[in-house]
Order: C-alpha cells, then structure tokens, then sequence
C-alpha cells in the first residue's frame, strides 16, 4: 500500500476514536477501555520482542504480523464501549469516520494486491 494510505488510516482511526471518547466524557464508560489498552499493549511488546529475537537469531520470520488476530477484539471494545454512551450525532460521526477510513484501506490494500499480483 502507498505510504500516505497508512497516514490517512492513522489520523482517521485516532479521529474516529478520539470523537468516541469524547462523546463518552461523563457518562461512566467504567475501565474496560483502559484494561483493553494494557492488554493490547502488553500484547503487542511480549510478541513484538519474541518476533524480533527470532529475527535477529535465524534471519526469518514466526509471527509474520499473525499476533495482531487476538488485538482486535480488544481494538474494538476500547473503540465500542465508549462509542455506546456516546449521544447519537457524535456515535454517526465516529461510526462514518470508521467506515470511511477502513473502507478506504480496504479499497487501497485491494487495489495494490490487484497490482501486484497482474504484474
């Protein structure tokens, strides 16, 4: 994928998540969006560790990026939780940055696997 594409998904999921979270303020989201933050962080440092030290000894790959599977369902509890309580024009404008930005990358992985593969 272009390197803008990756920009574009960065700045739209925080956008999306960030109008989620602020919708939220005040109305008790509780802490599971914040055990899902630990979790997904610590997560991603012990597999990103254990992948590195394979990489650095033999020269391949384990993981090969699979460790991100189990990161999803926490990705969306931290952005669904909040987005619940949030007031409905703020839920359809963080739901219609989600869907736009991912809908994007979607479009772009498409098209650049589409490339690839007829060249």
């Amino acid at each position: 994928m272009p390197d803008w594409s990756y920009v574009v998904v960065v700045l739209g999921t925080a956008l999306a998540l960030g109008l989620a979270l602020w919708g939220a303020r005040g109305r008790g989201i509780g802490k599971r969006p914040l055990e899902a933050v630990v979790f997904i962080v610590l997560n991603l440092l012990i597999l990103h560790i254990s992948e590195f030290s394979v990489y650095s000894e033999s020269g391949g790959t384990i993981l090969q990026g699979r460790y991100l599977l189990p990161v999803v369902p926490a990705a969306l509890l931290i952005f669904l939780v909040p987005l619940a309580r949030a007031p409905a024009r703020v839920q359809t404008a963080a739901l219609g940055t989600a869907v736009a930005t991912w809908g994007l990358a979607a479009g772009v992985g498409l098209a650049s696997a589409l490339s690839f593969f007829a060249s």
